[in-house]
C-alpha cells in the first residue's frame, strides 16, 4: 500500500486548460504540429465533444466535477446526473483518487446534447438518458488512493492509467487510446476526416497544470488543420468492395453465389455457408449496386484534372447518381483534406457538400496546389 500523503484540496483544484495557437498566428500551423508531433517529444489522443469532468474521491466525499465554479465558488458537482456511472466508480475507486475525462453521448455525440442534460435538473436529466445513457471517457490520472501523480509526466501518468485499466473496465467507462509519432499525425487525420472534434498533444515530461497550461505544453488541434477545397465530380465513380468482411456474418443477409455472382433473396445464409456452400457475404453497395468511390478533378491548363476519390458521400447522392448520372458529371463541390500533395494528390479527402454557386472552371489547380 502507498503511503497516503494528501497534499490538496482535491474539490479546489482548478481545471486543466489546454494550450491552442493564437488566432494571429504568421507560421503554417500545420507544418509546425506535423513537425511537434513527429519529432517523438509529444503523446496524443482523440477528444471527444463533451463536457469536461473530474471524478474526485477524497475523505469519504465523492463528486463529477463540472468546468466552472457557480455562484458560491466551488465546482457543480453533478454525479447525481450518472447514477449509472456513479454506481460503478463509487464501489472500485478509493479514496484520495482523481481520474479526469469527458462526459459524452456514444451515439451522436455532441457538446450541446451533453450540455442540454448535464445542466437540468436530475429528474429531467435521468428521463433524457432513457435510449441513450452518458459515457466517461477517461484520459488522465492525477491521484489513486493517495497516491499523487501531480508531478508527474503524461506519458508516466498514462501508463499509471493503463494498469488501472482491467479494474475500471464498463460499460459507460471508455478510455483515451494514446499515441505518437507518425501514428499519432495519421491517427488525427483520420479523426478529422470521420467529423472527430479534434485531439490534445501532450509533451511527454508535462506534469499537471492548474488553470492554463504554458505554451506548447499541450497543444488542443481542431479542424483548422483541415482545408476546404472547390473541386468537380468528374462523372467517374468506381465499383464498391464485393466481399463484405466485417465481424457479424452470422446475422449479415447480403450473399451471392461466389463464381456466378447471382444474388441471394436477402436473408440469413450464413448456415449454408459454413455447410460449404459456393457463397459470399458481400457489402450493401456491391449487393445493391450503389457506387463506391466518385473520382473528382479540377481544371489545369484548361484539361480536366483528376486528384483523387471520395467515398464519404451519403448513400442518397450514390443512388440518386445511378438514377441520374448526368446531373453529377461536372459538379462543384467542396472536399477536405489535411494532406495536400506537391504533385497534385490528396490524402483521404472528405465530401463536405455541393457548391452549384461556382462554375467548374473555378475550380483550378492553382488555387490548391499554387
Amino acid at each position: 500500500m502507498p503511503e497516503i500523503s494528501v497534499t490538496k484540496n482535491y474539490f479546489e483544484m482548478e481545471v486543466m486548460k489546454y494550450w491552442s495557437y493564437p488566432k494571429n498566428t504568421k507560421f503554417d500551423t500545420k507544418e509546425k504540429t506535423e513537425m511537434l508531433i513527429k519529432s517523438g517529444a509529444y503523446i496524443g489522443a482523440r477528444k471527444v465533444d463533451g463536457e469536461h469532468a473530474r471524478y474526485v474521491r477524497q475523505n469519504l466525499k465523492i463528486g463529477l466535477l463540472s468546468r466552472t465554479r457557480g455562484v458560491d465558488g466551488s465546482f457543480a458537482n453533478k454525479i447525481d446526473k450518472v447514477p449509472h456511472i456513479a454506481k460503478w466508480l463509487n464501489k472500485i475507486v478509493p479514496d484520495n483518487s482523481i481520474l479526469v475525462g469527458e462526459i459524452y453521448l456514444k451515439e451522436n455525440s455532441n457538446a450541446s446534447e451533453v450540455g442540454s442534460i448535464m445542466r437540468c435538473l436530475t429528474p429531467k436529466a435521468l428521463e433524457r438518458q432513457k435510449k441513450n445513457k452518458l459515457m466517461f471517457y477517461i484520459f488522465d490520472i492525477w491521484a489513486w488512493n493517495g497516491e499523487e501523480y501531480f508531478d508527474w509526466g503524461i506519458e508516466k501518468r498514462v501508463a499509471k492509467l493503463n494498469e488501472l485499466r482491467q479494474t475500471l473496465a464498463n460499460e459507460y467507462i471508455t478510455f483515451a487510446e494514446y499515441s505518437e509519432g507518425e501514428e499519432l499525425w495519421n491517427n488525427i487525420e483520420d479523426w478529422l476526416q470521420a467529423g472527430e472534434e479534434g485531439a490534445v498533444i501532450t509533451k511527454k515530461t508535462c506534469p499537471v497544470y492548474e488553470k492554463r497550461t504554458p505554451a506548447y505544453a499541450t497543444i488542443k488541434i481542431k479542424k483548422e488543420l483541415l482545408k476546404d477545397i472547390d473541386v468537380f465530380f468528374t462523372g467517374v465513380a468506381k465499383p464498391p468492395i464485393r466481399r463484405y468482411t466485417g465481424k457479424y456474418e452470422d446475422i449479415w443477409e447480403l450473399w451471392e453465389n461466389e463464381f456466378t455472382g447471382e444474388k441471394l433473396p436477402v436473408g440469413l445464409h450464413y448456415k449454408e455457408y459454413c455447410e460449404g456452400a459456393t457463397i459470399i457475404p458481400v457489402t450493401k453497395g456491391h449487393y445493391y449496386n450503389i457506387p463506391g468511390s466518385f473520382e473528382i478533378g479540377v481544371y489545369k491548363d484548361g484539361e480536366i484534372y483528376p486528384i483523387g476519390w471520395i467515398s464519404s458521400v451519403t448513400d442518397e447522392i450514390k443512388d440518386d447518381f445511378l438514377a441520374n448520372p448526368k446531373k453529377y458529371q461536372m459538379r462543384p463541390c467542396v472536399v477536405s483534406a489535411m494532406e495536400i500533395g506537391n504533385e497534385g494528390g490528396l490524402r483521404h479527402p472528405k465530401f463536405m457538400g455541393f457548391r452549384d454557386d461556382i462554375s467548374v472552371q473555378e475550380c483550378t489547380y492553382e488555387k490548391i496546389f499554387g
